[in-house]
């Protein structure tokens, strides 16, 4: 079995300590530049969708505001015609 100093063992593990610090931070601040790049990326796709949504359903609610004014309109003539 071979004995290796103390202080060279340590100094080993200080070694890959810092070696793994030095990976995973830069491995953290590349995951962290591409999740702020996909959260932005998201938030316009989200702000683009809700923004053709809100088009879309006001555009539906304004064809079915006409439907019902068309109908309460055939309706009340309907009725003023059998009093």
């Amino acid at each position: 079995m071979v004995h290796f100093p103390l202080s060279k063992v340590k100094a080993f593990y200080l070694l890959a300590y810092q070696v793994l610090i030095r990976y995973l931070s830069g491995t953290y601040q590349v995951l962290i530049r591409y999740l702020s790049g996909t959260y932005q990326v998201l938030i316009r796709y989200l702000s683009g969708t809700y923004q053709v949504l809100i088009r879309y359903l006001s555009g539906t609610y304004q064809v079915l505001i006409r439907f019902l004014r068309y109908i309460v309109s055939y309706l009340g003539s309907g009725l003023l015609m059998m009093l």
